[in-house]
């Protein structure tokens, strides 16, 4: 019999020809497994002190680590003197970069937003903290909406309070709901209350963004927060509530942005630059006639005779303008203003071009593309005389067309005249939108009278009654600068005819061109790819008189398929 030990060390009788050898422990080794357990530890731990014990690394000074091929030390082996000076000031101690680099870095971690970039660097060291704290102009674009800054009234209110945010000039506010856990309060919510802390304790603000889609769950601005802290806003020059709806439903968008409007204690106009209001359902004719009428800072007698005036002369343009009262314009500095797809609940809005003129005589960009949705807009006095309005000498991007919602165009009053009205003295005209004005009251010579046609870059007609052959040949005659054209949806009315024309007109400029729904041929798509070296970008669905293979291809395939440029 041989003597074997098992796996949990018991003792096991074995035949001599049993084959079960896997459990086989040398005899030297279960004299050992044969002691008690408590000796075989104490065994163990003896042998564990015989071991040598394991060495500590030591500690390297930052000065050893100054390389000498830099021009950093002297001629011996101790720092040069820079190299000390650094080191005695702290600023590179422990690894870390001198306090103007650490600036550098972070401005431009926070030139979009300080969240989270200012908040974070504080937490890092000692060094850093020092640095950011001495820095307030790190929170100068604050942007309360970033993911993770759980912001709330009370923060906001603290932060402000203490003057961490007091150089604060571009502000992005969203509300948020509070969030409970077993009906209990976790984290308080973000309301209007945060911009009235903000408009109390940052007086730098000029930019406040309050932009944004309603979500199910979270309550909106409220109207009497919002009005009461944007007029306190001294410095207040650019204004977005684009997609908010602010409660109550029915006028409180109008009413903030009247008091955005509104002159400021002791100036005799808005300082408002940019006014933002993109797809707002809920703006109303009070926002609109606002704009659109007459209002001055030298204006005097009561509140009702004031509205009796300005109903008189919105009446009677021709009245307004053959003896226009004595004032200062209370829009003098707006620049921007942005009603796209705005004011879908309101009918029968009415936009006067002179008043508005009148009342914001530097603007530069305007876009009611889809103002008043399937309503649409109406110009009082359609037979007034473009040359006598006042007009937009700084004009730049006009946008009137009667855009989509839910498939389903507005309606369109543009014609002739009153597009001359808008930018008919606008020599500085680049960007024109008219997709979906098809009056018949707009005709292709239009573009032989406006004074900025020479300047155009970009124009937009799909839908319109002016992209057709005859709208073309007069856009190659007056608008040889054209870099983008928008022509889709046309239905046939442009052939090979009006696109030749183009392409040999705008030659040097034309980047961009969308055709889709035209009824050019092969032989009018060559002449263009081939005029126009520029071309980047061409759209050609549902064009029936090309072959299939050509119609979703880039331009430089259609250059090779056309055998202009080797394959």
């Amino acid at each position: 019999m041989k003597r074997r030990i098992g796996v949990l060390g018991v003792p096991v009788a074995v035949s001599d020809d049993s084959e079960e050898d896997e459990d086989y422990v040398p005899e030297e080794e279960s004299d050992v497994l044969d002691q008690p357990l408590a000796e075989r530890i104490k065994q163990l731990r003896a042998r564990k002190r015989g071991f040598p014990e394991k060495r500590k690394r030591p500690k390297v000074s930052h000065a050893s680590r100054v390389p000498q091929s830099r021009g950093l030390t002297s001629q011996g082996n101790e720092p040069s003197d820079r190299a000390a000076e650094i080191i005695a000031g702290g600023g590179a101690t422990g690894g870390s970069l001198p306090p103007d680099t650490l600036r550098t870095i972070f401005q431009a971690a926070c030139s979009s937003s300080a969240l989270p970039a200012a908040a974070s660097v504080a937490c890092v060291c000692r060094t850093w903290r020092d640095v950011a704290s001495g820095m307030p102009e790190l929170w100068a674009n604050l942007d309360l909406s970033v993911p993770g800054a759980k912001a709330t009234n009370d923060i906001v209110e603290a932060m402000a309070s203490r003057g961490k945010w007091h150089k604060a000039r571009h502000v992005k506010v969203v509300p948020q709901a509070p969030l409970t856990r077993k009906n209990k309060l976790v984290r308080a919510g973000l309301s209007e209350a945060a911009v009235h802390h903000l408009a109390k304790h940052c007086p730098l603000i000029s930019s406040l963004d309050l932009s944004g889609r309603s979500v199910d769950g979270v309550p909106e601005f409220r109207q009497e927060g919002l009005e009461q802290a944007i007029s306190s806003m001294a410095s207040l020059t650019s204004l977005d509530v684009s997609q908010r709806v602010i409660i109550p439903r029915g006028m409180g968008i109008d009413r903030v942005i009247r008091a955005a409007l509104t002159p400021r204690a002791g100036q005799l106009a808005s300082p408002l630059v940019s006014l933002k209001a993109a797809a707002c359902p809920t703006l109303g004719r009070a926002t609109v006639n606002l704009l659109f009428m007459p209002s001055g800072a030298q204006r005097h007698g009561s509140g009702q005779q004031q509205q009796q005036q300005q109903a008189q002369q919105s009446s009677d343009i021709h009245t307004f303008l053959s003896s226009p009262p004595t004032f200062v314009p209370a829009l003098l500095h707006l620049r921007e203003v942005d009603f796209s797809l705005s004011g879908n609940l309101e009918s029968s809005m009415s936009l006067s071009p002179e008043m508005f003129q009148a009342a914001a005589p530097h603007l530069e960009v305007f876009k009611a593309t889809g103002l008043g949705g399937v309503f649409g807009w109406q110009v009082p006095s359609a037979d007034f005389n473009w040359q006598q309005s006042p007009g937009w000498p700084s004009l730049r991007v006009l946008e009137l067309g009667t855009g989509e919602l839910q498939g389903s165009p507005g309606i369109s009053s543009l014609s002739n005249n009153v597009l001359l009205r808008f930018a008919g003295k606008s020599p500085e005209l680049s960007r024109l939108e008219l997709s979906g004005c098809c009056l018949p009251g707009l005709k292709p010579d239009v573009f032989a009278s406006l004074s900025g046609a020479s300047h155009l870059r970009v124009l937009h007609l799909r839908r319109s009654s002016l992209a057709c052959d005859d709208g073309l040949l007069s856009l190659a005659a007056h608008c040889p600068a054209l870099q983008e054209l928008d022509l889709s949806s046309s239905r046939g009315a442009v052939t090979d005819v009006g696109l030749e024309a183009i392409a040999h007109a705008c030659r040097q400029s034309l980047r961009a061109l969308d055709l889709a729904g035209s009824a050019i041929t092969s032989c009018g798509l060559r002449t263009v790819v081939q005029c126009c070296p520029l071309l980047e970008a061409i759209d050609l669905g549902s064009c029936r008189g090309l072959e299939r293979g050509l119609r979703g291809i880039s331009v430089n395939k259609l250059r090779q398929s056309f055998g202009l440029v080797p394959a």
